[in-house]
């Protein structure tokens, strides 16, 4: 696969930006950087990018041991499906694990005897519907909110907030249609009444909701989104 230079990441880049600021609160970007090779992530350094995201731990791991130097000037998000044995493979390796939907998983992180830092965790919640989509149900609050208290018991895991994904569209006429555009409105809104629900019952204030993706991210902005996941918006159709 060919990289795309970083200039014109930059371009792209500083051109999505603008966008998020005209949303009245902060957004930030994260570059999705799974496919592409390791180089991607020193492109996306000299472009003035600090967050990327990866789908597969080991396609993680690897980029960071090619590119060491790029790995210490970027805040590395895991937000593909994390498997338990995967866990002993990340550490110092990963910033935020953004896709924790269960005590089990969660147990794994906290017995890693090699974690010193708290690791940052956003939990995932399922507000589509979809059975595809990994994340708690939204209708499980209690769930939810359980292993919300759970993680806040353990010193080595840092709760900052939650994610979803919106609803898959079928083709890519459907994302302009206004069906869609409602579903995943709702998706969003959902999410976000979630969050703010969950930062009440905890007395924590959740910094970080992550949702919208490059196909969404106008959506999940006006929800109140403070993070989106983009990928083709910056380096193209893969």
């Amino acid at each position: 696969m060919k990289v795309i230079s970083s200039e014109l990441i930059r371009q792209r880049f500083e051109t999505l930006q603008n966008e998020t600021e005209k949303s009245g609160h902060k957004v930030d970007i994260i570059a999705v950087t799974k496919t592409h090779p390791s180089s991607i992530w020193r492109n996306c350094v000299e472009a003035g990018i600090t967050h990327i995201g990866e789908n597969r731990v080991q396609e993680l791991v690897q980029k960071g041991d090619n590119e060491p130097d790029s790995r210490l000037k970027l805040i590395v998000h895991l937000i593909g499906s994390l498997q338990s044995n995967k866990i002993k493979y990340l550490n110092n390796k990963v910033d935020t694990i953004d896709t924790l939907h269960s005590i089990s998983l969660a147990e794994a992180l906290i017995h890693r005897k090699d974690m010193i830092n708290p690791l940052p965790i956003l939990l995932q919640i399922n507000t589509t519907d979809e059975e595809s989509k990994s994340g708690i149900h939204f209708s499980k609050f209690d769930e939810i909110i359980q292993l919300a208290k759970f993680l806040m018991q353990s010193k080595k895991i840092l709760l900052e907030g939650l994610m979803t994904i919106g609803p898959t569209p079928q083709n890519d006429n459907e994302i302009n249609s206004v069906e869609y555009q409602k579903k995943t409105a709702h998706s969003f809104s959902l999410a976000r009444k979630i969050h703010e629900r969950l930062s009440r019952e905890i007395g924590i204030k959740l910094p970080r909701l992550s949702m919208g993706m490059s196909h969404d991210y106008k959506i999940a902005m006006d929800e109140g989104s403070t993070e989106i996941r983009v990928g083709s918006l910056l380096f193209g159709q893969r």
